[in-house]
């Protein structure tokens, strides 16, 4: 609207500022619609869920993989320690990677130049256990009843350029699965965000 009122009479530097403030919030609309619009299906196909059998370890380590550039670039080490022996777990695949790559992608936004995230699997007789833990700024305890909930943002430092909707997508594709979910944090040394898939029968 500004380069329509004003043409003319904006140097090209004005012009070209005006245009990435035009660009980056079309990104974060564009973000939020995809998020609004996932959130949507997940709750209005509860029962369409696609589950199959698979090997849980190969997908958290391609996540892991597909952000590893990423995480390089911010200086962060992104580690996975997974248990041996995982038995196959029966889920939607591309559901519960999309509720890693928003774990992942949540962990690295939060953690500085020289943390670390770690990816966590473990399992016994009846579920596998997955946790995300990162060394960033942490959650205040108040806050973290509610990390969950839809459009929730702790604080300024926190919330970004999110709308608080990826825990809650992630929160939904579990709870779908008949799984749960739970974060702890401590202030100042990091977040642990994790899940509970019951595994697959045999």
């Amino acid at each position: 609207e500004t380069l329509l009122i004003k043409e003319g009479r904006l140097s090209d530097t004005e012009q070209r500022n005006f245009l990435q403030v035009a660009l980056r919030q079309s990104g974060r609309l564009r973000r939020l619609v995809e998020d609004l619009f996932e959130l949507a299906k997940l709750d209005a196909n509860a029962d369409h869920i696609r589950p199959e059998q698979f090997a849980l370890p190969e997908l958290l380590q391609d996540v892991s993989h597909k952000f590893q550039l990423s995480a390089e670039a911010k200086g962060i080490l992104v580690k996975t320690e997974l248990q041996k022996d995982i038995p196959f777990v029966e889920a939607d695949i591309s559901l519960i990677e999309r509720a890693m790559e928003n774990l992942l992608q949540n962990a690295l936004h939060y953690t500085p130049e020289g943390g670390t995230v770690t990816i966590t699997l473990a399992h016994d007789a009846r579920r596998v256990t997955v946790s995300v833990q990162d060394t960033g700024c942490g959650i205040p305890p108040e806050h973290l009843p509610h990390v969950f909930d839809r459009f929730y943002r702790v604080d300024r430092e926190r919330q970004g350029n999110g709308a608080g909707l990826g825990l809650a997508i992630t929160k939904r594709i579990i709870d779908l699965h008949g799984g749960s979910i739970e974060a702890t944090s401590t202030p100042n040394k990091g977040t642990c965000i994790t899940w509970h898939l019951p595994t697959s029968c045999p």
